[in-house]
């Protein structure tokens, strides 16, 4: 390719005019400096060793951060010396970043010093004006949109003056990330080498006249200013957030994928913040709305920094996309020119494999909704100065990307643009021919009458037959193709323009044609895979087959053709005793290939109970649980769960499950299993609900040293053990319905309790607690509440107690028996106590 010097008259012009105004913005600013700040490849080989660089760091410029690699970060002094302490081994490749931010920002000393060096965003400006004022043939001034902070979207739309009846359209663009400022430069790159070679190079000349060229330097124009006037190294946008932290990750902000935690985070305060919402941010939905708007658009490439990369979708899934052959082949050439340009070797691939997932990338998105080329390009280096490239590097690095730019830009440009509007043809089995629709548009040649041709060759091998396309009339064409029973036809569309080029699709038909999948595979499912019948029942047999039709059938018994049996179904009505047996259906298709479906098994109906239901004497309030198990097994046999001969509904499993057991769910259980005509009844289980209940509870006492007590209980079931308790230990050797102590000492004092219990079915009871008091009864109590003394509680004694709570209780004569827990009061307690023991628990 012919060039000129790499700084155009656009160039030359802007420095001349601004060369005083470069050196005040460069040297008038306030920013954060990085003295001491150095990177380092730390090596991580385990999450432990991960997770302490991240702590240590508050910038991380890997692309990629997982354990068992390397990782690169800018570290302060402090921090690194924290590297060392914790044991960490690394490669230090920027001792200090400090030097490289200001050789960055030196401005232009002289005229043809504009690409080699980096700009401003209002410098950028004026170079886009002044290309503007030179070019007006050419290039045209584009808003592509405007940013929380009101800076515009400054671009260019290059094209040349011919008009053919189709210009396909490309969309370049940098800046995504504010910090990567080489994509920056070489957009501007870019522009002033199509404007500086037109009419020059035959290459350039061509593509200019033929193509609209969208550029855009600074996609985040606040956060590539914040860079220049603040910190170099912000990456995010400048949107503010509720928690005090700025910036939304421009690229994890698109559509496509948005809102995986895999490839980005939902973070504020992390780089790769996603934003609340799908374009939420105005510089991505500007550029979305933008490439909406221009259904031309056949291109697109979003520069990003740094590690030597070409990227295509999916970045949010490891799946390949459906045009991944037509990606790799021209990823895989934009590489090999990348390459040949300078040396340097970029390697690429689908963005999830080849470095990472990004979810909510901008590639993604711009493929899945619009089928565009959609690529991004990791520029120069590979970590030795990362997002600090020096100045020098800026021509060369972009001289490689524009190579690679270039034959994408040819790639989606032919001079005859030949498209399938309908897209590729999808034929219905049995069909022998593919017809479908072609269009072909002027780009800059008109295709010659007689030159449209289809070739195409049935599977995969083999050359290729030339036939005419029939014209349509104007821009359209019909293809028809014979298709066969292979399992493919392939075929690539050619033309000739009237210039002499000409033009395949796919463009290199010798790497890649078109694919038509003209081969339905034969197939057949019969169903049910096995079943039971009685004898002189009927059956239906059931099949879904697919393959090239129209399609042939032969049901087989036992391998051998049943006569007469052709159709898709087969009917026995009804299974004759010979009939058991395994049934499979022959299916054949117009290619002459013939497959069998799986058998259908046949057996004669029967059931065996392989578990049997067991009796059990499950306590009330408990659960049970009732099994069987049959041959068959449960799925061919329904079953029917029955209590006291009376059908239980829902209960159709191989199980039943019986909760909160009462004496209603006692009796017998049984499962009737069924299989065709056949019902057989498992054995019968009985289910004995044991009870006990507890009629009389022990009584709260009062008694003084050397008296004797009683406690007793009354309780009702079958085999009943009794158990007292003193303070809720067991009292040995009381296990009687009564509890006797005499004589009292201070000792007993104490709450008791006693559990009934049955053997040996364990079912338990626990009566209420009983207090015991000592020495602190008045002689007025022969029990605790014995208002009367007559040794009884009853509503006499609750009349007397109940006047003590009157007002004028403390004074009241006979209250002193009102004290139950002999506290010297009579309050609430004394009366819950006095109820309690009234009326029992």
């Amino acid at each position: 390719m012919q060039t000129k010097a790499a700084f155009g008259p656009v160039a030359h012009a802007f420095c001349a005019a601004i060369v005083v105004a470069c050196v005040s913005i460069a040297f008038g600013q306030q920013r954060q400096r990085f003295d001491g700040n150095s990177v380092l490849r730390v090596s991580v080989p385990d999450e432990a060793s991960l997770q302490t660089v991240l702590k240590l760091t508050e910038d991380v410029w890997s692309h990629h951060v997982a354990p068992g690699g390397t990782i690169d970060v800018r570290i302060t002094p402090e921090q690194r010396r924290a590297i060392d302490q914790a044991g960490l081994s690394y490669e230090v490749f920027i001792p200090d970043i400090e030097p490289l931010i200001e050789a960055q920002m030196v401005p232009p000393l002289r005229e043809a010093d504009f690409s080699g060096n980096y700009h401003t965003y209002a410098e950028i400006e004026s170079f886009i004006d002044d290309a503007v004022a030179n070019y007006p043939t050419f290039v045209q001034k584009v808003e592509f949109g405007e940013t929380l902070q009101n800076r515009k979207m400054w671009g260019v739309r290059i094209t040349g003056p011919t008009s053919p009846a189709f210009k396909p359209a490309v969309l370049y663009h940098g800046g995504q990330h504010a910090r990567e400022w080489i994509t920056v430069a070489t957009c501007c790159y870019l522009i002033d080498h199509l404007l500086a070679n037109y009419g020059t190079d035959p290459e350039i000349t061509d593509l200019v006249d033929r193509v609209q060229w969208y550029i855009l330097p600074i996609m985040n124009p606040d956060g590539y200013v914040y860079t220049w006037d603040v910190n170099r190294m912000w990456r995010k946008n400048r949107v503010p957030h509720s928690d005090g932290t700025y910036g939304t990750d421009n690229n994890r902000n698109w559509a496509e994928g948005w809102g995986l935690d895999n490839g980005s985070s939902g973070e504020p305060g992390a780089d790769t913040y996603r934003g609340w919402a799908p374009f939420s941010e105005k510089e991505s939905f500007a550029i979305s709305r933008f490439i909406n708007n221009h259904d031309n658009i056949r291109a697109y490439m979003d520069l990003h920094s740094y590690s030597q990369l070409v990227l295509w979708p999916w970045g949010y899934k490891s799946d390949l996309n459906p045009d991944n052959d037509t990606f790799n082949l021209v990823g895989q050439t934009m590489m090999n020119r990348l390459h040949a340009t300078h040396g340097q070797t970029y390697v690429g691939g689908p963005t999830y494999t080849a470095i990472y997932p990004v979810s909510g990338g901008s590639i993604d998105w711009v493929y899945a909704n619009h089928g565009i080329l959609a690529y991004s390009i990791e520029e120069r280096d590979r970590g030795q100065y990362g997002f600090l490239l020096p100045p020098e590097q800026i021509v060369p690095a972009s001289e490689e990307v524009v190579s690679a730019l270039m034959y994408l830009t040819w790639w989606v440009a032919p001079q005859i643009y030949i498209a399938l509007p309908d897209g590729l043809p999808t034929p219905a089995p049995g069909d022998d021919t593919a017809t479908f629709s072609v269009r072909m548009q002027d780009s800059g040649e008109t295709a010659q009458p007689g030159s449209e041709l289809i070739h195409y060759r049935t599977g995969p091998t083999g050359p290729f037959t030339a036939e005419p396309l029939t014209s349509l009339g104007g821009e359209m064409y019909e293809a028809s193709i014979p298709i066969g029973c292979q399992p493919l036809t392939q075929f690539y569309v050619e033309a000739t323009g009237d210039a002499g080029t000409t033009i395949t699709l796919p463009r290199d038909f010798t790497a890649q044609v078109l694919t038509i999948e003209n081969d339905q595979p034969l197939s057949a499912v019969a169903t049910p895979a096995e079943t039971w019948k009685c004898a002189d029942s009927d059956l239906t047999i059931t099949t879904t087959t697919a393959g090239s039709g129209p399609l042939t059938y032969q049901w087989q018994k036992d391998g051998q053709d049943i006569p007469g049996a052709t159709d898709a179904v087969l009917n026995l009505h009804p299974v004759t005793a010979s009939g058991f047996g395994a049934y499979a259906l022959l299916v054949g298709d117009t290619c002459g290939n013939q497959l069998a479906s799986n058998d259908v098994v046949v057996h004669e109906a029967t059931v065996t109970f392989t578990e049997q239901p067991q009796s059990s004497r499950p306590c009330s309030g408990k659960n049970a649980w009732l099994e069987i198990a049959t041959d068959p097994p449960e799925g061919a046999v329904t079953y029917q769960w029955y209590h006291n001969g009376v059908p239980i509904s829902g209960a159709t499993h191989d199980y039943l499950y019986v909760t909160d057991l009462g004496e209603d769910d006692g009796g017998d259980y049984y499962c009737i299993a069924s299989i065709d005509c056949l019902h057989v009844s498992s054995d019968v289980a009985t289910l004995d609900v044991q009870t006990v209940s507890l009629v009389e509870q022990p009584l709260s006492r009062c008694a003084s040293t050397g008296d004797a007590v009683t406690f007793s209980v009354v309780a009702e079931g079958e085999n009943l053990n009794y158990q007292w308790r003193k303070n809720g230990t067991a009292i040995p050797g009381e296990s009687s319905p009564t509890l006797t102590i005499n004589p009292v000492d201070a000792g007993d004092q104490a709450v008791y309790r006693v559990v009934v219990f049955t053997l040996p079915d364990v079912c338990v009871a626990s009566s209420a607690d009983a207090s015991l008091l000592v020495d602190t009864c008045t002689t007025c109590w022969s029990r605790p509440g014995d208002m009367d003394g007559d040794s009884d509680l009853d509503l006499l004694d609750y009349a007397v107690i109940q006047a003590c709570f009157a007002p004028q209780q403390p004074t009241r004569s006979g209250c002193e028996c009102a004290d139950i827990d002999g506290t010297g009061a009579v309050d609430a307690i004394d009366y819950e106590l006095f109820t309690a023991d009234l009326t029992g628990p």
